[in-house]
């Protein structure tokens, strides 16, 4: 990236400032006047992979199945869908032929109080949990890539950080960084590029499995090391379906970014990776760069 400004006077919901790029992408997509509180979203502006094809949902069911039995086939059975979104990738499970059915107690994490009446009356649904779950099976489509994330350079010889200046204009600018580096991210050093440092998602995935005994299961586009990213287009914004600039305030698009997995594994705890290709077996059109993340836990620490 280098210094570039887009778009002219505009209405935003931003006020005049500099703001480093993970307060930015907070404040245009779930902040006040922001993406999701204006009811966009799935269907209006992208699609998700659970929107194109049957084959994702079939293999959740199975991995609900899986962990019920594995769990001991516990009655109720609680499970956490994040970022549920307006409740396609729900409905879909609940029609599946689900052996731990009648065990079954969803709940759907949704911030955008808009999208609560499109789920099923069976469903629990929450802005927020107050308490993060102590047991069951917690999952999330594409939710890591949809957090806030900063922008890391080594440029100049020395590490800098993107931030958005905001005025009638917006402007990026890099800023010197002088903080402590996950060593994944340390690692382009010397790399002509950027890669994400997806601190808050850790942070997420930790609170909400500090206190967890049972399963975990994100499903996110990457790719596997950060040293794979500079160079590369790792973060998007769609408007009707078209990428558009990030920073053209005239308009209010979806933000994301591939997410960097050796990163995630490194600030929240080693995963068990699968290739969509092989997790989903049979899949007819496999996703590039989507990976099946797992983890189980007792009482918040992981074990195999």
């Amino acid at each position: 990236m280098g210094d570039t400004v887009y778009g002219n006077r505009r209405p935003s919901n931003l006020t005049s400032g500099v703001y480093r790029f993970d307060e930015f992408y907070w404040a245009r997509i779930y902040g006040p006047g922001g993406y999701y509180e204006n009811g966009n979203g799935v269907g209006v502006d992208f699609n998700t992979y659970v929107n194109q094809d049957t084959g994702l949902v079939e293999r959740i069911a199975k991995w609900l199945d899986d962990e019920w039995v594995r769990l001991g086939k516990p009655n109720p059975y609680p499970v956490y869908e994040i970022a549920a979104g307006e409740g396609t990738l729900c409905r879909k499970l609940l029609a599946q032929d689900l052996a731990c059915r009648s065990a079954l107690r969803y709940t759907a994490v949704e911030s955008n109080h808009l999208y609560k009446e499109s789920f099923p009356d069976e469903v629990t649904v929450t802005q927020r949990l107050d308490q993060p779950p102590t047991f069951g099976a917690i999952f999330a489509n594409e939710l890591n890539g949809q957090q806030p994330m900063r922008f890391v350079s080594y440029r100049d010889d020395r590490w800098q950080e993107l931030f958005i200046r905001v005025a009638d204009t917006a402007t990026y600018e890099w800023h010197d960084l002088n903080e402590r580096l996950p060593l994944t991210l340390q690692a382009i050093k010397g790399m002509n590029g950027s890669a994400p440092w997806i601190q808050q998602a850790a942070d997420l995935l930790y609170n909400l499995t500090r206190n967890l005994t049972g399963s975990v299961l994100m499903l996110d586009y990457g790719y596997r090391n950060t040293t794979d990213f500079p160079g590369k287009p790792w973060f998007v914004c769609w408007l009707n379906y078209k990428l558009v600039p990030a920073l053209d305030l005239t308009i209010l698009p979806d933000m994301s970014t591939l997410i960097p997995v050796d990163q995630l594994e490194e600030l929240f705890q080693p995963a068990t990776v699968t290739e969509q290709a092989t997790w989903i077996k049979g899949e007819p059109a496999p996703h590039d760069n989507f990976y099946a993340l797992e983890w189980r836990l007792t009482n918040g620490t992981i074990h195999k």
